[in-house]
């Protein structure tokens, strides 16, 4: 009775809470907040822009066209302005947390590989991709945690597959790219009980509880989506393939494209081949776990073979699990962000190590000792290259904010100098960006950004509506638009067509009541 009441004070409640955490839980919390502010703290203190960021500057994130309907909601937390600290702030706390559920997963205890995956969690780059898109990024990580936590309640808690399910529905929800989350982590867990030698039959119980999980979380989502596409008169946009969330029409080709995708992102994803380094120290990890689960594999005693299949079954899946949402529309563009899952990939070796390297027994002294050498000092190689890689994004992010600024002054300046102009008139500015011959390209940092699609190129306004909110907001200047429609019908006309383009003194020039600007 006397904790109850104790446990009724607030204060002492948190004391009781923290008191009550495992160490190793604490370890990668704070790791990942502290390791966050170094790694991304720079785009936390600027307020950098995307196409995107044009019209989030305040935006109330209702994305249920997109088949997110919980979105607005998590985003509200945090209002609905593009706040890049708070949000930065918030969107860390939560993926703080996310590590510490990580750490809960693997059941990591050592303090060294805590850190080294809560390090890799931190500079991914699918993590500086997000922050990106700093609008909405709180509400990202709170699907993010939602992923982890789903599957972690349902691995742990008796019949914990329903509150489980729930929880993966409302993370789908939020953004359906974590759903390949959960259902890696359901692989890697399966194939980790495999390592540590439970009973087939284990397995298959996990299995089943696993596929239940998801098909009350998807379940629930396609429920949810749809009462509220119905209580809201709205329909799904096709974005993505938004669209086809409600069947698997297209799942023969999107198996296909998920390996193809999978093994595309290897070779060309600009990541693991950023540098030279970065190649050596992938080979050297890749290399290093196959040896060390091979030979895990072997020293298995009951039911070896079953249980080696059914390890090798799970790998072929990965790239299904990775990639799911091609399941649903084979034409998804796989934006970087949505490579978060493979970060999973790098937790599960910091597992796998940390129980049959440092504590097992099977390399001889020599051996373990250049195994978790080679291992560790290629970790760090990757980790240091992927936070430098983080803020070369946030350095071009930069430089585009002020060519885009600088362009942009002289935009207006020569519009405000038409004959004719005056505040009120409709304005187009076609072409998306200005033409190479006039400016070409000065990127110093594209050829390093290749699949960072939020940060490359030399602007971040690419159509008229998108000068405009950058006019209004950034540059104290507002021109009226006109539609996409009425715009196709000018790039028609012959006048345009033979105008030249900007910064030609004929590339701005009035057709009918419209003023237009040529630039490409």
């Amino acid at each position: 009775m006397t904790e109850i009441k104790e446990f009724v004070n607030p204060v002492i409640a948190i004391e009781h809470l923290y008191k009550n955490m495992k160490k190793s839980w604490k370890i990668g919390f704070f790791t990942t907040f502290f390791l966050g502010l170094l790694v991304h703290g720079y785009v936390f203190s600027n307020n950098f822009l995307t196409w995107d960021s044009m019209w989030n500057l305040y935006s109330p994130q209702d994305m249920l066209s997109s088949g997110r309907p919980y979105l607005t909601y998590v985003c509200a937390i945090s209002s609905y302005f593009n706040l890049p600290w708070l949000n930065g702030i918030l969107a860390l706390f939560f993926l703080s947390v996310s590590v510490a559920l990580l750490v809960e997963v693997f059941r990591l205890k050592n303090p060294v590989t805590i850190i080294l995956g809560a390090a890799f969690v931190v500079a991914f780059p699918s993590t500086a991709e997000g922050f990106c898109y700093n609008f909405t990024i709180d509400g990202y990580m709170i699907a993010f945690m939602l992923s982890i936590l789903a599957f972690l309640w349902t691995d742990r808690r008796k019949k914990g597959f329903f509150p489980g399910g729930l929880l993966l529905g409302f993370s789908i929800g939020i953004y359906q790219g974590y759903l390949a989350v959960t259902i890696v982590l359901c692989l890697l867990a399966l194939m980790l009980y495999l390592l540590e030698n439970k009973e087939v039959k284990f397995v298959f119980k996990k299995m089943s509880v696993y596929l239940g999980m998801g098909m009350i979380g998807y379940g629930f989502y396609l429920l949810s989506l749809s009462i509220m596409l119905n209580l809201k008169n709205v329909t799904l946009s096709g974005y993505q393939g938004t669209d086809k969330v409600f069947a698997f029409s297209e799942l023969p080709k999107g198996i296909v494209e998920a390996y193809r995708n999978f093994f595309d992102f290897i070779r060309y994803g600009n990541i693991f081949g950023y540098n030279n380094w970065n190649v050596i120290a992938t080979v050297v990890i890749f290399v290093g776990i196959v040896l060390l689960t091979g030979l895990r594999l072997l020293k298995l005693t009951d039911k070896k073979a079953i249980k080696i299949i059914l390890f090798f079954l799970f790998a072929v899946l990965l790239p299904i699990g990775t990639n799911i949402i091609h399941l649903t529309s084979s034409t998804t563009l796989f934006r970087l962000i949505m490579r978060i899952p493979w970060v999973l990939f790098f937790v599960f070796i910091m597992a796998v190590t940390e129980q049959y390297s440092m504590r097992g027994n099977h390399f001889n002294t020599n051996l373990r000792k250049v195994q978790q050498w080679s291992l560790m000092i290629s970790m760090l190689i990757l980790i240091l290259n992927f936070s430098v890689l983080s803020n070369i994004v946030y350095f071009n992010m930069n430089e585009r904010y002020e060519k885009t600024y600088a362009f942009s002054l002289r935009l207006i300046d020569r519009i405000e100098q038409t004959n004719g102009y005056e505040t009120g008139v409709k304005v187009s500015i076609l072409g998306g960006i200005p033409g190479g011959a006039y400016y070409p390209s000065t990127s110093v940092a594209d050829e390093i950004l290749i699949g960072h699609y939020a940060a490359t190129g030399d602007y971040m306004v690419n159509s008229t509506e998108k000068f405009a909110t950058f006019f209004r907001h950034y540059m104290n200047f507002s021109i009226q638009t006109i539609d996409y429609t009425e715009e196709l019908k000018l790039i028609e006309t012959e006048k345009y067509k033979n105008m030249p383009t900007f910064p030609h003194q004929d590339s701005i020039d009035f057709i009918g009541d419209v003023l237009v600007i040529k630039l490409n």
